[in-house]
């Protein structure tokens, strides 16, 4: 294609449109984003171009660009839904939720039944702190759009975040049946498995060999070569692949490791998939000798990245969880292959992940049956934490001055099922004058309490010993345990 496109050859401006969109549409977004731009050079107001590029901005996590250029477009063509959606998704990427839910409202006004539309305001009112709005519209969604397996796993993790496991097993197994390539849905299958009290480990790892052979083993390259040199005076080049390094359990568990390590001994190698950075974000960047943006790239990409970048030892840092990468890891682009922390919860599953790094609390020797890695211990925990810089000091016992014991848990709601409900409230029932403090985002919908408030009202703990708090910035969460006496874990996660 010539670098000159003239506007007045309508047939060719298509047909360049039409290349950059299955270039767009194969991940070539490089390719796509050249002819976009080409393009906009011949008719800078093409609203089809300026949406285009607008989407493949905010895939590279450039929220802002993206809402421009979409804005661009849609004063080019304001009757457009499909550039409302994108622009509620680039708003979406800014965090800015309320503008997001008025761009795909508006979608929805130019083309109701616009499933697309539907589940992105579902996702959108999710993170409004709306579940309950967020339901009705991916239900709505799937209604209109039956095999929209994107639409049904969004469903299984609101329905998961509301506590109900049942229906939320059967959405995820709705998406994987309408489209059995959807590893990632898949994926969220075996995670709600650990929150639902019937699951046991046999059917777990079931699962998760389930998931290795559906989606991993097609991926292992018939014969493996690395190019990695086995010279005993070079540098170890160890890589890690993530979306949290940033603020989140992740970099809290692994940042000082990291930055503790010699070196002289090893070259750190950073594939990041964070959109937003922060100064956890700065602090693994400058921990590390080689930083690889990698978002919006596709799993092929990014493991043709690590084989060329000859890692010798890479490391999974979100197992089957949120910003999965497993995909990766089955391409087998480095000899040695290792999971540690991020979704730390119990094996891959996969025969392409070679060590899980664990210790003997987390995976006793008995549970060994139940991996497919060799488990590497350490000593004293698989992991380091560090308190962010804002966390408060410990006070003294509230019950030292209030009289009575406080009890709390500030893990999401999903954890806390009807069986802990039971347990807690017997718990209330024997300590006299007890109170129960349950802080999670779900709490922030007055629905979600009064079920709660409902459910420990069957075992007879009145709603006024209850304090159910919603979200807060995390200086403030943190602030909040020194009002706990003793802090109580949910099973069976």
């Amino acid at each position: 294609m010539s670098d000159k496109i003239t506007i007045t050859n309508r047939k060719a401006f298509t047909a360049a449109i039409d290349e950059a969109v299955a270039h767009h549409s194969a991940g070539r977004l490089q390719e796509a984003e050249a002819i976009y731009r080409r393009l906009l050079a011949a008719e800078p107001n093409n609203p089809d171009a300026l949406n285009l590029l607008g989407v493949i901005a905010h895939q590279g996590g450039k929220n802002e660009l993206a809402v421009e250029l979409i804005k661009k477009a849609i004063t080019a063509s304001s009757s457009s839904p499909g550039c409302h959606n994108n622009l509620g998704m680039a708003h979406q990427g800014l965090g800015e939720f309320d503008l997001a839910v008025a761009a795909h409202r508006r979608a929805l006004e130019l083309k109701p039944g616009f499933a697309a539309a539907h589940n992105n305001l579902g996702i959108a009112l999710g993170e409004q702190g709306k579940p309950d709005d967020a339901l009705a519209a991916y239900r709505r969604a799937v209604e209109l759009k039956p095999d929209y397996a994107e639409a049904h796993n969004n469903l299984g993790n609101a329905l998961k975040d509301q506590g109900k496991l049942d229906d939320a097993v059967v959405a995820y197994g709705k998406a994987v049946e309408v489209n059995p390539g959807f590893a990632e849905a898949h994926s969220n299958l075996l995670y709600c498995l650990y929150f639902h009290p019937s699951s046991d480990r046999e059917l777990i790892f079931a699962m998760h060999r389930k998931w290795n052979a559906q989606h991993a083993e097609r991926l292992a390259p018939k014969a493996i070569f690395h190019t990695n040199r086995p010279i005993v005076e070079r540098r170890i080049r160890l890589g890690l692949v993530s979306y949290n390094f940033r603020r989140h359990p992740v970099g809290y568990l692994a940042l000082s490791s990291l930055e503790a390590l010699d070196r002289n001994a090893y070259e750190l190698y950073c594939y990041a998939d964070v959109v937003q950075s922060d100064d956890i974000t700065e602090r693994f960047r400058a921990a590390a000798h080689t930083w690889r943006t990698i978002n919006g790239w596709r799993d092929e990409h990014v493991a043709a990245s690590i084989r060329d970048d000859c890692i010798d030892i890479l490391v999974d840092m979100s197992g089957h969880g949120a910003g999965s990468r497993l995909l990766v890891f089955a391409r087998k682009p480095a000899p040695v292959q290792v999971k540690w922390v991020g979704c730390q919860v119990n094996t891959t599953g996969m025969d392409a992940m070679d060590y899980f790094i664990s210790d003997s609390v987390e995976s006793p020797p008995e549970d060994e049956q139940w991996y497919t890695e060799e488990i590497v211990r350490l000593p004293d925990g698989y992991a380091c934490y560090e308190p962010p810089n804002y966390a408060p000091a410990v006070s003294q016992l509230p019950a030292v001055s209030r009289s009575h014991i406080t009890f709390g848990c500030f893990n999401n709601t999903t954890k806390i099922n009807r069986g802990v409900i039971a347990l807690w409230s017997r718990l209330l029932d024997r300590v006299a004058g007890s109170r129960l403090v349950l802080k999670a985002t779900q709490f922030n919908d007055a629905a979600v309490r009064a079920h709660y408030q409902a459910m420990f009202a069957e075992h007879g703990i009145a709603p006024s010993r209850l304090d159910l708090l919603g979200h807060s910035p995390h200086a403030e969460l943190l602030a909040h345990y020194n009002d706990i006496d003793i802090a109580l874990d949910p099973f069976p996660f």
